[in-house]
């Protein structure tokens, strides 16, 4: 899935229960270091962990089912904030 702001670009990779997210910032594509990010996902909200260079990880409980999921980012650089 990818979510664009004007402050951020986000793009998470789902592996089963494993979601991977590479977070830039959208005016010149640089990675967000230290960003706290919270991943709402039908309901229950989970925070992902820094992994890299702007890359977060978190593990689901379980894996989602097949289909379309409504998913909201909420992420904070620092005293920048967006909801995505």
């Amino acid at each position: 899935f990818t979510a664009v702001s004007e402050t951020f670009e986000l793009v998470g990779v789902l592996d089963g229960k494993q979601i991977t997210l590479y977070l830039d910032r959208y005016a010149d594509n640089s990675p967000v270091r230290d960003a706290q990010i919270e991943i709402g996902i039908g309901g229950a909200t989970f925070k992902a962990a820094p992994h890299g260079n702007g890359e977060y990880e978190l593990v689901l409980p379980e894996a989602p089912k097949p289909g379309v999921l409504p998913i909201t980012a909420t992420v904070t650089a620092g005293t920048e904030a967006d909801l995505l």
